[in-house]
């Protein structure tokens, strides 16, 4: 199949592109690319300055996000995700920070995982304790960028 110009549509939903002639791995469920999607979403709490992208390739997310706290006390986490994500432990994954102003000497290393079954993403601190990052740590007018990373 060759398309010189223009677009090639698959017209039927739930199908795709088939990649099952290069299958090597167990316990696979589906070898269909059968979804893309890109396109912004406004991140959601207690944030100023609020920016959003996305790129959703089959079932994994990326959601790019700039925000800049508009608070002095509560827990971090930003709400909206542009999708769900499923309710398994292995798919709520976690962050890539491009830049943030969490003092990590003070309060220990910032990460973070979506809800299971929801569009929530928590901050917790690498204290040992599972504890929840807190806007007080944070400090007001503070940035926080990066990458979340999951799956649908």
């Amino acid at each position: 199949l060759k398309v010189n110009d223009g677009n090639l549509v698959i017209g039927t939903a739930g199908h795709g592109i088939d990649f099952s002639a290069n299958s090597h791995a167990s316990g696979m469920t589906s070898e269909t690319l059968d979804s893309y999607e890109e396109g912004t979403w406004t991140p959601g709490g207690n944030w100023d300055d609020v920016t959003g992208t996305y790129t959703k390739i089959g079932r994994v997310v990326h959601a790019a996000f700039s925000v800049r706290s508009d608070a002095t006390s509560g827990n971090l986490g930003i709400t909206g995700l542009p999708f769900a994500c499923a309710n398994n432990q292995a798919s709520r994954n976690g962050v890539f920070f491009g830049w943030n102003e969490w003092n990590s000497e003070t309060h220990g290393q910032l990460a973070g995982n979506v809800d299971m079954n929801g569009t929530t993403f928590y901050f917790y601190v690498m204290d040992g304790g599972g504890n929840t990052g807190n806007f007080n740590q944070l400090g007001d007018n503070k940035y926080i960028k990066g990458v979340i990373c999951y799956q649908t």
